[in-house]
């Protein structure tokens, strides 16, 4: 997933940790990664993000599967299958080329 999302962050022009929350998670997959929290001082209701190591496997491939289809439809940027291990390791090689960009 972080090679997926680092990819796209290279392609899109933004920070990982700009494109992971405000992309991946508010745009593309807030039904996923939506909740709220009390704050017990001052009774106020806020809006917060789940962390992607809680997700069970069901929600991580569809919320993948929502970046993959927005990046190619949005940007006409694949990004491979989790099984495309060559294609892996290209982004990979990227990243560490590019690490100056995220």
């Amino acid at each position: 997933m972080h090679l997926l999302l680092s990819s796209f962050a290279l392609e899109y022009g933004d920070t990982l940790e700009y494109v992971k929350l405000e992309i991946f998670k508010k745009k593309l997959n807030s039904d996923i990664f939506k909740t709220e929290h009390l704050n017990k001082k001052t009774g106020e209701i806020r809006e917060d993000w789940k962390s992607t190591s809680i997700l069970n496997s069901k929600d991580l491939t569809i919320a993948i599967d929502r970046l993959r289809a927005y990046s190619l439809k949005e940007f006409g940027h694949y990004l491979p299958e989790p099984n495309d291990l060559n294609f892996l390791n290209e982004i990979r090689i990227s990243i560490e080329n590019n690490k100056e960009y995220l």
